[in-house]
């Protein structure tokens, strides 16, 4: 009886371990309290074009929401190295405002067989006390097509 109630009270100290380790790791990949997701990703199109995506959500309907810097890399030896190949600030498709989301999408005339990735900079501003800006990526890369 004095083993079964050692093993028992062992696998209830084992649950609350892992439930303790659980919810603590889950406070820590919240990434904000302010953006509720973001993301950024390339999608190859034909003729070497490459579609940028980005998208931002916040918890609450903000002023401006959006995208500050969008960075568009490219590879000619299959990923191994990476150099510039557009980069966008400031440009009205980046942003919008009064709303809880936003979507900023542009297409980037690359050349088939090199590879593509994207890194953006996102932000949710509604006062100084209320706003918040993460950087995403580098994304996946993606293959443009002939």
């Amino acid at each position: 009886m004095k083993r079964a109630m050692t093993r028992l009270f062992a696998l209830v100290l084992a649950i609350a371990c892992c439930i303790g380790t659980a919810g603590s790791a889950l406070a820590a990949t919240r990434a904000s309290f302010y953006l509720t997701t973001y993301t950024a990703k390339v999608v190859a199109g034909s003729n070497g074009n490459i579609t940028i995506v980005v998208e931002t959500v916040a918890n609450k309907r903000s002023n401006q929401i959006g995208a500050e810097h969008i960075l568009l890399e490219e590879s000619t030896d299959g990923g191994r190295t990476w150099t510039t190949a557009a980069e966008y600030e400031g440009e009205s498709w980046m942003t919008d405002t009064n709303r809880l989301s936003h979507k900023a999408t542009t297409t980037y005339y690359g050349t088939a067989g090199y590879r593509y990735r994207v890194t953006a900079t996102v932000f949710a501003y509604n006062s100084a006390t209320e706003q918040d800006s993460k950087t995403v990526g580098p994304s996946s890369s993606v293959t443009a097509k002939k």
